[in-house]
């Protein structure tokens, strides 16, 4: 959505419908599944004088009637010139009242669909003192994923405020818990940011703000059934379902079951492989489990991509200090949240997550968070 200026702010607010948690557009996937047979994603390592280069090679399988003859092949340029990636915000509430983003997206001048962010979908810590986990926010009510809350917001819905590159809002909660959002444009990224003033008695640790940045809605990068979403694990950039002993393929109508999670260095993993668990709102259900997929090695880098289905550009998210990365294939959600060590009473802390935008392969994206640790612009 682009904006003149600053006018009507309001106009930047829109309400969402029912479909936060989309199910599954069975003739889309379908059309997917036939799309994702023409493409295969290879990602390869490879090391030149000493420096660790990341590449991400993309062959695409030419079958069937429409296949290229060789002189029309040689006519392909192999490298097309692109125009940089456009993106635009809009804050919306969803059907419980609660805030969300929608990233908009063109390239080369054409619309590419949008991501969803839930901006943010909880926060989850621990007291100090004893160890409780403690939940102070869900952006759901939906009696699938029950919560039994510490606090309650005030003034629901927010009023999102700023503009198409650059969007805030605000939230207290009752027990005088202040939660300030911000996301910004930047070139070829999405950074959002949080900052958490715990005006409560508790010494809080563990504190983890959720965001869900949900790829569904943008029909190129869209991933059910994990073909090309990708961590960065032992020296190289590899596919997830490729890292996991034992892995399963499964059809579009079990998308909706799994989980995958990488492990940052030091953190504890299930050895099981599925973890195989009740459904948190249909415990009593056999036919309502998730099975949790869980790759052995620890990530290099708290980073989760999705290569789109030409293998053209791909979309990462990134947190620093993230103790897992992870993805619900079925909305083909990435996650890369911070977790923050401690947040005294009566102190603020903040966290941070960037989205990037990336034409081409991934190698200067993971180049750049090795060197230095951050993220200024994706390649």
């Amino acid at each position: 959505m682009h904006m003149s200026g600053c006018s009507k702010m309001q106009s930047l607010v829109s309400y969402a419908p029912a479909w936060m948690c989309p199910q599954p557009d069975r003739q889309q996937d379908r059309k997917a599944e036939r799309a994702d047979a023409k493409v295969k994603t290879v990602l390869q390592f490879s090391r030149n004088t000493g420096r660790t280069t990341w590449i991400a090679v993309t062959l695409l399988l030419l079958v069937g009637p429409a296949c290229r003859t060789e002189t029309q092949m040689k006519q392909i340029d192999p490298a097309p010139r692109v125009a940089p990636i456009e993106l635009a915000l809009e804050g919306i509430i969803n059907q419980w009242n609660y805030p969300a983003l929608k990233i908009h997206i063109k390239r080369n001048g054409r619309k590419a669909g949008h991501l969803l962010v839930r901006m943010p979908e909880a926060i989850d810590a621990r007291d100090q003192g004893s160890g409780r986990a403690m939940k102070f926010y869900q952006d759901t009510r939906d009696p699938a994923w029950p919560a039994k809350l510490e606090c309650e917001p005030l003034d629901l819905p927010v009023t999102w405020t700023g503009t198409d590159k650059d969007l805030r809002h605000t939230i207290a909660f009752d027990n005088g818990m202040v939660l300030r959002s911000r996301a910004r444009v930047l070139p070829s990224t999405v950074r959002i940011s949080y900052q958490l003033a715990n005006n409560t008695s508790y010494d809080l640790q563990d504190v983890v703000i959720w965001s869900c940045i949900q790829l569904r809605p943008a029909p190129h990068l869209r991933d059910p059934l994990l073909r090309r979403t990708a961590v960065a694990v032992g020296g190289q950039f590899r596919l997830m379902r490729d890292l996991i002993p034992g892995f399963e393929p499964y059809g579009y109508r079990d998308a909706d079951r799994q989980r995958f999670t990488a492990y940052a260095a030091g953190v504890p993993r299930p050895k099981q492989n599925p973890q195989v668990l009740p459904h948190p709102g249909f415990k009593d259900d056999p036919d309502k489990t998730i099975s949790f997929w869980h790759v052995p090695q620890a990530v290099d880098v708290e980073v989760i991509a999705t290569v789109a289905r030409d293998g053209t550009w791909s979309v990462a998210t990134y947190g620093a200090g993230a103790s897992r990365v992870w993805t619900n294939p079925v909305i083909s959600c990435q996650h890369a949240d911070q977790v923050i060590p401690t947040c005294p009473a009566g102190k603020a802390v903040t966290s941070r997550l960037d989205i990037c935008f990336v034409e081409g392969g991934l190698e200067e994206l993971i180049a750049s968070l090795l060197t230095r640790g951050t993220i200024d612009s994706c390649p």
